[in-house]
């Protein structure tokens, strides 16, 4: 930050989500399957993320579970830290603090660690030989909102795109499904999660 401006307040959430692998060629499918078109509340919405991941040559980051990452959508950036993955509320999903700020522009900024629970781990980080960018995902993201059994509502999210490796030409395919709780009970995010993988090639882990 700059001597004497206001930090820009953390947006900070507790993110549940379950992120499950499905080839591209069977996306189309998904989007045609009963339990999608009877939970969807709405149209898709269509994005572009890019999103840089910060760590140490050694991963110090990515060891301790703490993920840093600097992402640009619809031209605006944002800079996030998420924290380890605590106990999950079922099996296969994931639960993490996450803390979010707006940013002027492309580069992090260092001063906003201190509002998360890990400002030590990510000064250290940052201050190491070979801190810097580790690698950067473009994905088309095509989100919409479900309501579930129970009340519960979430997100549905299909990302399409590709991981690059920094400072090499490697760069492998993304295709996956990210479904992230709204409100309500995690469970139904499994319930929903295994009615779709009785007809698509989703992990064998769902109940």
């Amino acid at each position: 930050g700059n001597p004497g401006q206001p930090m820009p307040a953390a947006q900070r959430s507790i993110e549940t989500e379950l992120r499950l692998g499905l080839p591209r060629h069977e996306l189309p499918r998904l989007l045609r399957h009963d339990a999608l078109v009877a939970a969807r509340t709405g149209t898709l919405r269509g994005s572009r993320l890019v999103t840089t991941y910060f760590d140490t040559a050694d991963a110090m980051l990515g060891v301790a579970g703490v993920a840093l990452r600097l992402r640009r959508e619809r031209g605006r950036w944002r800079q996030s830290v998420k924290g380890p993955a605590a106990a999950p509320a079922a099996a296969a999903l994931v639960a993490r603090d996450e803390f979010e700020w707006p940013l002027p522009a492309a580069r992090l900024d260092p001063a906003l660690h201190a509002a998360t629970p890990w400002p030590e781990l990510l000064c250290a980080a940052a201050a190491a030989p070979g801190f810097g960018p580790r690698f950067v995902t473009d994905v088309r993201r095509r989100s919409v909102a479900l309501a579930l059994a129970g009340g519960t509502s979430a997100l549905l999210c299909l990302d399409t795109g590709s991981i690059l490796d920094a400072g090499s030409d490697r760069e492998r395919e993304i295709a996956e499904i990210e479904l992230e709780l709204v409100a309500g009970d995690p469970v139904e995010l499994l319930r929903f999660a295994a009615r779709l993988a009785a007809d698509l090639p989703l992990p064998a882990n769902l109940p």
